[in-house]
């Protein structure tokens, strides 16, 4: 008999996190309830799916794949970029870094306009920010 795949994934989704208990109270779903979906005795209403989904990054169909495919999808995305990244690739990105030039003067607070793909004739603005960190600069 196969079990349902979304009391383990479930799980495993969980073990990033230092206890159920936080999980619970930053979803803000009851921890017994939460149990219930964790011991597969009931499913998320449509609502609580949709709470769940959202907090941890992943579809409802990738919470109902089988485990094994679920834990390879879940640790690609929770790969770190210079764990596992090309030495070529760190390479060019750290002379990138030497050959920039003081950004300083541009730290700060901007809006970001670009067409929207999903609307067409649509612009979008977002708020991005500039900052430093260690002699470099991020956005």
């Amino acid at each position: 008999m196969q079990t349902e795949p979304l009391p383990q994934n479930l799980a495993f989704l969980c073990s990033y996190y230092p206890s159920i208990a936080a999980v619970c109270r930053r979803l803000q779903i009851n921890r017994q309830q939460f149990n219930k979906y964790l011991s597969g005795q009931t499913w998320p209403s449509r609502r609580n799916m949709r709470k769940i989904c959202d907090f941890f990054g992943v579809t409802e169909g990738e919470l109902l794949m089988d485990q094994q495919r679920f834990a390879e999808i879940v640790g690609l995305r929770r790969r770190p970029l210079g764990v596992h990244a090309p030495s070529d690739l760190l390479v060019h990105m750290e002379q990138l870094y030497q050959r920039s030039g003081d950004l300083g003067r541009y730290v700060g607070y901007y809006f970001r306009y670009f067409y929207s793909f999903g609307y067409a004739g649509k612009i979008i603005k977002c708020l991005v920010v500039i900052y430093e960190k260690d002699g470099r600069y991020f956005w």
